[in-house]
């Protein structure tokens, strides 16, 4: 007798997987929930009765008929009075033939069409559609792509006012949560600054416009740039290009003595960093013991366009330096709603705004106004 168990998220699940392996015929012969799965064991072979006259297996189409009518009544069982009106029900229910099997795929994946819209739906009484009060304002947020965690947290600047007051003191309120206080300083105070991020977010054109800030302000061009990295992880082309722009010195740093050479620099340095999280970490926290906190300088790139998924990836790498975030490729896409509710939630502040078309000239340093403008274009522009 073949025996198979499966593990899936639900029974209808586990009962699809089974029909598929095992054909229309088989019999459950046991159902277990473990932690949030179910797990189910089926046999294609039917088990006789046994001698107290109760069977000792179930068969699928009554399983399918108990999952149906959970799914569509919220009743516990189907029991049927007598034996013949149990087979009558078998009759019925049983996806005898592969019309019948699509028309249970098709009810199935209409139902779970069905949970998912009623996930994303808000529902609100009718004193929620006026537009006088403070769950309108939130409604009409969240609907752009503010997370209902933002709002939440923020929830005292969209009391009792209407519309256009809620949203515009709300996103002042963002504004004041999210912008640091002197980006600009931030720089100029550090005497290491480490560019972090993902291989094509703009390390590297980032690096080199922090440096040419610094340069911009110093006739003796006291910055050099560098790479951290193995040598094979490097990209050196780009950045010595950048270093002959901006006529600053060029170095390459590896892993294993980056913090002894970083220390016998005498000019301040803008380091673009190539190696993965761990040996990051491990160098900026051991030139942080050297030198103190305050002259290192972090900045973490969240391109323009980014999920919450892949911000949410980042902060888990490099959250605990507590970095400044640069938005890069704005002249390519908005920071949405999204992005700035999830960097939100994990508590970075924005430092700078740039694209990717320009060195000189082409850095913004945010701060509270400059923020809040951003913000209200940022909901017009996801609004449309």
């Amino acid at each position: 007798m073949t025996i198979l168990t499966v593990r899936a998220n639900d029974t209808a699940t586990a009962m699809d997987e089974i029909v598929e392996k095992l054909g229309t015929d088989s019999y459950i012969i046991d159902t277990k929930k473990v932690g949030n799965e179910m797990l189910v064991k089926a046999t294609n072979n039917p088990v006789k009765k046994s001698p107290t006259g109760k069977a000792s297996s179930k068969n699928f189409s009554n399983m399918m008929s108990k999952e149906l009518s959970d799914k569509l009544t919220g009743s516990v069982t189907i029991e049927a009075k007598d034996q013949d009106s149990k087979r009558e029900l078998v009759r019925q229910i049983s996806p005898e033939n592969e019309r019948d099997l699509t028309i249970f795929k098709q009810m199935n994946s209409e139902l779970r069409t069905l949970r998912s819209t009623l996930d994303d739906m808000v529902l609100t009484d009718m004193a929620g559609l006026s537009p006088n009060l403070q769950s309108a304002t939130k409604v009409k947020l969240q609907k752009v792509g503010f997370s209902s965690h933002v709002l939440q947290k923020l929830k005292a600047s969209l009391s009792n006012v209407e519309y256009e007051d809620g949203r515009d003191h709300f996103l002042n309120t963002l504004a004041a949560e999210l912008a640091d206080d002197d980006p600009d300083e931030a720089i100029v105070n550090s005497r290491y600054i480490f560019v972090l991020g993902a291989s094509g977010s703009g390390k590297t054109t980032l690096s080199a416009k922090f440096a040419a800030r610094i340069a911009e302000d110093s006739k003796k061009r006291v910055v050099a740039l560098g790479q951290l990295g193995a040598h094979q992880d490097l990209h050196m082309d780009s950045l010595k290009s950048f270093s002959r722009l901006i006529n600053v010195p060029n170095i390459n740093l590896n892993p294993d003595n980056a913090v002894k050479k970083l220390l016998e620099i005498e000019q301040k340095v803008v380091v673009d960093v190539c190696t993965g999280p761990i040996e990051a970490l491990k160098t900026i926290n051991m030139l942080k013991n050297r030198v103190g906190a305050k002259k290192v300088l972090t900045v973490l790139i969240s391109p323009a366009g980014s999920s919450k998924h892949y911000i949410k990836k980042l902060a888990d790498s490099f959250g605990s330096l507590k970095p400044l975030i640069a938005c890069t490729k704005t002249d390519e896409n908005m920071v949405s709603p999204e992005e700035f509710s999830t960097i939100t939630a994990h508590n970075f502040s924005i430092g700078y705004l740039t694209g990717t078309k320009s060195i000189l000239k082409s850095l913004s340093f945010v701060n509270q106004s400059f923020l809040a403008q951003y913000l209200k274009e940022s909901m017009i522009s996801f609004s449309q």
